[in-house]
């Protein structure tokens, strides 16, 4: 017979399974009656002959199997029988299926989920033509992705490299958009016009950039600037219509043109922070600077070109520079690194990285524990089929065939589980993207359950079926087939109540190593929103004030001074409109707000140390108004503070925070030195005229950097926008007059990022938080599974030994001591769990040390706490069975078998 006659008499098999089996019914029988007829020749009775038949042959049901077996496609139909059969099994026991489902699919679906995320943050790269060619410039020797050099520079290397077929500049932004005179913050980016080709990303609506729509500073193209929107973006604010090309939006105080919309799926560079606008990067005075760091390239590597040729040339090149513009030697600035660029900038990866990782290994323990649960219900429920299987092994069943059909009741568990686990993930999914996006939405990460995670859970699922079927079928396949009526062997039984004290153990040890970390991840929480961070923390609302101002390039020193003392009095004015209100107790502007995340880096150098020293005092620099200290509560050390009457036209003074006059001064006093700033438009000389405390800019896991204060009204660059922060009992009613006032004060004023300090500081801990979230909710959900599975083993105990607990109780034992009896093996169980899983935890000090704060992976609290609280709740899952055991009627007990 051909193949094809095999296939489509396989074919119609399936589809008729029902008179498949009665023709062959029909064929064995016939081919039995002929074997009994010739026994009955040969001087046989009926009775005689059909026996000799059944012990030749093993029957018709035996010839039946062997010949379903012998079959094209045999293992299909096989397949099918096991799966309909495992499918009668579990409705013919709904709470078996029920628990085990729930067990498996809450394990599934928080492996998904987290998965689900993984894949998103660490493991996609980015939607572009062969992203593997692509790499970021680093002029930090590879310590920053966006720390290019300065553009005139990068021009440089962009027209004279040999293995770059394309070269591309850009920086991510908040910009003011004005869409149809309604004002609203984007993120964006300045690009140049390469960026799209160099990238291979085309537009589904229009065009992209091209170089001629960037070749002109301050304007882009003569004709006039064009921007090209995110797929998002045209889909949320256009609603999709195709006529927003050629449409006008105001990018800041620039009249832009729409003139594309890139594909849905690439947002930018940088993952969680999508660029839902780009602009040509001629739009932005740092162009023309030949000494700021303040933008990212990405190449594009020739084929056939390797990166160490590539970035060997751009180091000749960009020596060459740094030699021209005075600053050769410079250690921060330390030569050209390439760094890949498939799946864009890393900085989220490194945020959340180690912290998924994390909450991967305690998703897989509850996944592990739920297995265990599963294992322990198809133990105890062998017990129940065992006359069944001892039937199946009288009438000819093999024992691989058996166990083959165990471990396909296995498979549908875990299928059913999976499909359960999707929902569960989806919702997960959707909960733990909020907690990712912080308290004010920053970070936008859209996973979507595409190919890699359809693999991941089928994985999963087949993992599972192995970990909690392999054991059960194993040994309930081990049943007497002499004794298809009789109790379960001994050595049988034996295992299976081994076996469960065995799973009980392993998930008590996993959830003792789980409820551990989790403890530690919350009091590293609770040490972090403790901590002095050098500020105040209650009462306090900030925001961020824009304004829109001309930029006339660099000036000469006095005229900087002048123009942006007017700038900073602008602001002192802002503040004055809310100074006065009664409800207001202090108020303030300055060019940083603390936990923001930012730093504005310079050098300082001292008057009267020899030239070449100033390298030797990097800092921070922040320039405040009068009110800065006394709003945040920083403490002043030493000196004075800042007052109203540091204008622009009064003598220049300065305040350093503790750490940069230790630096700077070492143990001598700096009140009255003087120090200049190098580099900057204001070359004037500033007093040191105070200390003031340590504040934490970065985030609260940083110590504070050095940092220099300056009165806003003596700026050394212009402040086209500042943090304001007001300590209030009105909040609501302040910040609606200071809306009102920025409108007719500031050019236009527009307010942005309003937060309390609280919330600051939320977001600063969102890792902190999400790992604390995450390992408490998950240890509970560990913690609840082993509770159950303690639960079954000892209730199954009680009933395993009800005649013994009846004859005890008959022979005059105690109540209390038949609860001792059951109770203590609880505790047992317990203590042997709790001695297994707390040196893992010792053992996990590596992993988890870096995401702890004020404490160690030894932590005497954290650990007798968790102690404490697994071993309460596994008492109370073991008191309610030693109780019923206790109770139990000896007259009853001593009637059951």
């Amino acid at each position: 017979m051909s193949w094809a006659s095999h296939i489509k008499h396989l074919y119609w098999r399936l589809r008729h399974p029902a008179r498949s089996e009665a023709e062959l019914a029909e064929e064995v029988q016939s081919y039995f009656d002929v074997v009994v007829e010739r026994q009955m020749l040969l001087g046989l009775s009926r009775e005689e002959a059909e026996r000799a038949a059944r012990l030749k042959f093993g029957g018709p049901d035996r010839v039946k199997e062997r010949a379903r077996e012998g079959r094209t496609g045999a293992e299909i139909e096989t397949t099918r029988r096991d799966f309909r059969y495992a499918m009668r099994a579990l409705r013919k026991n709904p709470g078996f299926a029920v628990a085990a489902v729930l067990s498996l699919g809450l394990g599934l679906g928080a492996n998904t989920a987290i998965f689900t995320l993984v894949n998103t943050v660490m493991l996609k790269s980015l939607p572009v033509k062969n992203s593997d060619r692509l790499f970021f410039m680093d002029s930090a020797g590879g310590r920053d992705h966006g720390n290019a050099p300065p553009y005139p520079c990068y021009e440089r290397m962009r027209d004279s490299n040999h293995y770059f077929s394309g070269m591309a500049a850009f920086s991510s932004d908040r910009f003011k958009v004005t869409i149809d005179g309604a004002p609203e913050q984007i993120n964006g980016q300045y690009a140049s016009g390469s960026f799209f080709n160099v990238l291979g990303v085309g537009a589904i609506v229009g065009r992209v950039m091209t170089p001629e729509d960037d070749s002109k500073f301050g304007a882009g193209e003569p004709q006039g600037a064009v921007a090209v929107i995110s797929y998002g973006l045209w889909k949320r604010r256009f609603g999709g219509d195709l006529s927003v090309i050629g449409k006008s939006v105001q990018v800041g105080e620039t009249w832009t043109t729409i003139v594309g919309v890139t594909p849905p799926g690439f947002s930018g560079l940088e993952p969680g922070f999508p660029s839902d606008i780009t602009i040509p990067i001629a739009l932005n005075p740092g162009v023309r600077s030949k000494a700021m760091w303040w933008f990212g390239v990405v190449g594009r590597l020739k084929d056939g070109a390797t990166p160490e040729q590539a970035r060997a040339e751009l180091d000749a090149t960009f020596q060459t520079y740094l030699s021209e513009i005075g600053m050769k030697g410079d250690q921060h600035f330390n030569g050209i690194a390439l760094i890949p660029a498939a799946k864009g900038f890393d900085g989220l990866r490194q945020r959340f990285g180690k912290p998924l990782l994390i909450v991967m290994t305690i998703v897989g323990l509850v996944l592990l524990i739920g297995c265990a649960n599963v294992a322990n219900l198809l133990l105890a429920r062998a017990g129940a089929r065992r006359g069944e299987i001892a039937l199946r092994l009288a009438m000819g069943a093999s024992r691989s065939r058996l166990i083959r059909q165990l471990l396909t009741e296995g498979m549908m568990l875990s299928t059913i589980a999976a499909g359960v686990g999707v929902l569960f993930a989806r919702w997960g999914v959707s909960a733990l993207v909020a907690l990712f996006s912080g308290i004010r939405g920053r970070i936008v990460i859209e996973p979507h359950f595409d190919g890699a995670v359809v693999v991941f859970i089928s994985a999963a699922a087949l993992a599972t079926t192995l970990l909690f079927s392999i054991a059960p079928a194993l040994y309930t396949s081990r049943a007497d087939a002499a004794r298809p009526g009789g109790n379960v062997p001994a050595g049988l039984a034996g295992f299976r109540f081994g076996a469960g004290q065995v799973l009980v153990v392993i998930q008590i040890m996993l959830s003792a190593v789980l409820l551990c970390g989790a403890a530690l991840f919350l009091r590293s929480l609770h040490n972090l929103t403790h901590l002095d961070a050098g500020f105040q923390r209650k009462s306090i609302l900030t925001m961020q004030v824009d304004a829109t101002l001309p930029w006339g390039g660099h000036k000469p020193s006095l005229e900087a001074e002048e123009e942006y003392g007017r700038v900073g009095r602008m602001w002192e004015e802002l503040l004055d409109s809310v100074r006065a209100l009664p409800q207001v107790e202090a108020v303030s502007a300055s060019s940083m707000a603390p936990l923001n995340g930012r730093y504005r880096g310079l050098v300082m150098k001292i008057s009267g140390e020899p030239a070449g020293t100033e390298f030797r005092h990097s800092t921070s620099l922040n320039e405040v108004s009068s009110g800065f200290f006394d709003a945040f509560g920083v403490a002043l050390l030493a000196g004075r503070s800042f007052t109203p009457g540091d204008r622009a036209s009064s003598p220049r003074v300065a305040i350093l925070s503790e750490t940069a006059a230790h630096a700077a001064f070492h143990d001598s006093s700096p009140l009255g030195r003087r120090v200049t700033f190098p580099g900057q438009d204001v070359t004037a000389e500033y007093e040191i005229v105070g200390i003031v405390r340590d504040v934490r800019y970065a985030s609260l896991r940083k110590e504070a950097e050095p940092m220099v204060y300056l009165p806003i009204e003596q700026a050394i660059a212009p402040l086209p926008g500042v943090a304001v922060a007001v300590r209030s009992r009105d909040a609501d009613g302040v910040l609606s007059v200071l809306r009102s006032r920025a409108r007719e004060i500031v050019p236009g004023g527009f307010i942005t990022n309003v937060a309390t300090v609280r919330q600051l500081m939320d977001d600063s801990l969102l890792v902190e938080r999400l790992l604390s979230i995450l390992a408490n909710l998950f240890g509970g959900l560990a913690l609840l599974l082993a509770a159950v599975g303690l639960y079954g083993i000892i209730s199954f105990t009680v009933i395993r030994r009800t005649r013994e607990i009846g004859v005890r109780i008959a022979l005059g034992a105690q109540r209390s001591a038949v609860l001792w009896m059951v109770l203590s093996k609880t505790i047992g169980l317990a203590a042997i769990g709790l001695a297994l899983g707390i040196p893992f935890v010792f053992l996990a000090k590596r992993y988890i040390d870096s995401e702890l704060f004020g404490l160690h992976t030894q932590d005497p609290l954290a650990i007798a706490g968790s102690a404490l609280a697994l071993t309460s709740v596994v008492l109370a899952a073991g008191i309610w069975p030693a109780w019923r055991g206790s109770r139990l009627d000896p007259m009853t007990s001593l009637r059951q078998e």
